[in-house]
């Protein structure tokens, strides 16, 4: 039979079987820091802000389908002169 191997001195160990040091609470990851409430960035709250205006512009749009945009150019289009 043959005997269990000893570690020799000044050998690694596995993290398993040596006890775990306590972590440093000041070295933390930064990524940890941004934990807490949930909440959009600034730039999404703009986005999302845009992308109402503009649903809300198509659906008036698609509801009056009639009405002048005042886009158009040409003859007839502007103000009569007299």
């Amino acid at each position: 039979m043959m005997a269990a191997a000893m570690p020799l001195p000044g050998a690694v160990q596995s993290v398993s079987t040596m006890a775990r040091k306590p972590r440093n609470p000041v070295a933390r990851s930064p990524l940890l820091r941004k934990g807490g409430a949930h909440r959009k960035s600034r730039s999404a709250e703009r986005m999302r802000s845009k992308r109402e205006l503009k649903d809300e512009a198509d659906a008036s749009r698609k509801q009056h389908p009639d009405r002048d945009s005042g886009t158009e150019t040409g003859p007839g289009a502007g103000p009569e002169d007299g």
